[in-house]
């Protein structure tokens, strides 16, 4: 069973990338999906146990822009016995804001987001 960790900036291409190299065996697991919950890394938590649980692949597509992010999740992987890969993307901030501007809906997020997720991001896990 494996588990994969998406790492990088909005809008460097994770989401992209999962469509075209998992989405037809893992499952997709996403804060971003969990807009309107009050506790989404919490629920993000209880989707990953539910499929680790049920020997699903997956995959978390969020920034993890930190150790401290990640290690949670690196943590919850291994108590099912999951291989842990993280993913990470190199982007330039400016070709993120550039992508970002041509999304639409909840897909899109505030320039700010990538700014902050700059400041956070740790290659190392």
């Amino acid at each position: 069973m494996e588990m994969g960790m998406l790492i990088g900036f909005p809008g460097s291409g994770k989401s992209t990338f999962f469509c075209m190299h998992f989405a037809a065996t893992y499952e997709h697991i996403s804060k971003d999906r969990l807009r309107n919950d009050r506790h989404p890394a919490r629920r993000q938590g209880q989707f990953i146990e539910d499929a680790l649980q049920a020997q699903r692949f997956v995959v978390i597509d969020n920034t993890n822009p930190t150790v401290t992010a990640r290690e949670p999740l690196i943590r919850l992987g291994h108590m099912y016995d999951a291989r842990v890969v993280g993913y990470s993307f190199e982007s330039q901030g400016s070709q993120c804001l550039e992508r970002n501007r041509q999304c639409t809906g909840k897909v899109w997020v505030p320039d700010v987001a990538i700014y902050v997720t700059a400041k956070k991001l740790a290659k190392s896990s």
